[in-house]
């Protein structure tokens, strides 16, 4: 075998010579200096007279593409008999080494694809070739077809899970990794990206982003359980090639008590009440929510200030309501208004309260008497017409011996006020009856 190389040393290639198979030498091989070789080699029949057949190895089809379809020409083995008839004719055939993938045309030597290729699944073939020709002893010669594979992004990406979740506070703070999401691809030629789908949500977007390299899912934004509580981000997989994967994460935001109750703008403020309200009657109602949820939306109510001697007291009604209702009997001339204080106080922990301010005034009802307010002597003169009355303050005592006393009557007075029911009451009084003296001219 000669090497048609100048350049290449002649040990860097050996051969049997019973089989024919060809083999790398001692010397090693550099292919920064020479990165194909073609070799000529020589077959000789027994008596080593008239047959010569040369068969050339070529180590230039590196990089066949894994994606070629059946039927690809791969390369041509091509051996020479001198001699004449069918001992001349030449026929070629794989012996070894083609896995069922290749095959060689026995007249041409012309070698193709009969299989789909797969970088994944080997990326190199060497086969043994043998040329024989037609004549007995039938007299073969062999070389060695090397081809390696080219790879390409034939191979679909794919995430390690279909789905990926996490649960977070709304409290968490931006920075904080959410989750890391893996993928590969079988090619392993192109770094993979990461990136979120062009359809993520603009609230998803706002709050959280990846890394492309590392797939790194991290928050970005305030996160407000009240103004979102839920977020599926879709991330595709990309290695450049037409096979892309995604997967869904799916990120749940945990409530936090960062919010107080409010009262509802229908809650009563002020409110006017019969002193007579018997007790157990509502009389006032109150609302209020709380954005949290769970336990931190939970609203209790009570009554903090105001509520003398627990006068009213205050029930909560599916933690949204609050009741007051009387507790106690009613005196407007004890106390006619109430300054209540309503608190709202959530369930969280810490709890937080919200006061509201709620008036009660206590209305009049007839439910007291007249009172005289003072008694007094009542003089009438003793001509008075019928019905007259008048009232003075006695006489001055007199220097001279008083005279004796007059007649007087007792007489009962009843004093009514105008309400409905009415109310009176009734006290006596002396009437003393004085003579009118009167002056003659």
């Amino acid at each position: 075998m000669r090497d048609a190389d100048p350049v290449n040393p002649r040990d860097a290639w050996g051969i049997d010579p019973q089989t024919g198979l060809v083999s790398r030498g001692p010397r090693a091989l550099d292919r920064e200096t020479i990165s194909s070789h073609m070799l000529e080699v020589e077959a000789y029949n027994s008596d080593h007279g008239r047959m010569r057949s040369s068969v050339r190895q070529q180590y230039n089809r590196l990089g066949l593409r894994e994606t070629a379809g059946i039927g690809t020409s791969v390369i041509v083995v091509r051996a020479t008999d001198s001699d004449t008839g069918d001992g001349g004719a030449v026929s070629y055939a794989i012996v070894s080494g083609s896995d069922r993938k290749f095959q060689v045309d026995v007249s041409t030597g012309l070698v193709t694809t009969v299989d789909h290729l797969d970088y994944e699944t080997k990326t190199s073939y060497l086969m043994n070739v043998s040329a024989t020709d037609q004549a007995p002893p039938f007299h073969r010669g062999f070389c060695a077809v090397y081809v390696t594979l080219l790879n390409e992004l034939d191979e679909a990406v794919a995430f390690f899970s279909a789905g990926y979740e996490a649960s977070l506070p709304e409290s968490t703070a931006t920075g904080t990794e959410v989750v890391q999401v893996r993928a590969q691809s079988a090619d392993n030629l192109n770094q993979l990206t990461y990136r979120f789908d062009p359809d993520t949500s603009p609230a998803a977007l706002a709050l959280f982003r990846i890394d492309s390299v590392t797939g790194r899912i991290t928050v970005m934004g305030q996160l407000d359980r009240e103004s979102g509580d839920f977020y599926a981000l879709t991330v595709v997989a990309d290695d450049g090639g037409p096979k892309k994967d995604s997967t869904v994460v799916s990120i749940t935001i945990l409530d936090d008590n960062d919010n107080r109750p409010e009262f509802d703008m229908t809650s009563d403020t002020s409110v006017s009440i019969l002193e007579s309200t018997a007790i157990g009657v509502k009389v006032a109602t109150v609302l209020a929510r709380d954005r949290d949820a769970a336990d931190n939306g939970m609203v209790n109510f009570t009554l903090v200030a105001g509520n003398m001697q627990d006068v009213f007291e205050i029930r909560t009604v599916n933690h949204t309501y609050g009741e007051v209702y009387v507790n106690s009997p009613l005196d407007r001339e004890s106390v006619d208004r109430y300054l209540l204080k309503v608190r709202a106080t959530d369930n969280g922990s810490p709890p937080r309260y919200t006061d509201h301010s709620l008036t009660v005034n206590i209305l009049d009802v007839n439910d007291n008497p007249p009172a005289q307010a003072s008694r007094g002597k009542e003089r009438v003169p003793q001509d008075s017409s019928k019905g007259a009355f008048r009232s003075e303050s006695p006489p001055p005592p007199a220097p001279a011996p008083p005279p004796p006393p007059p007649p007087s009557n007792t007489t009962t007075t009843t004093t009514t006020d105008l309400r409905s029911p009415p109310f009176a009451s009734s006290d006596d009084c002396r009437v003393m009856i004085w003579d009118t003296v009167r002056v003659l001219g």
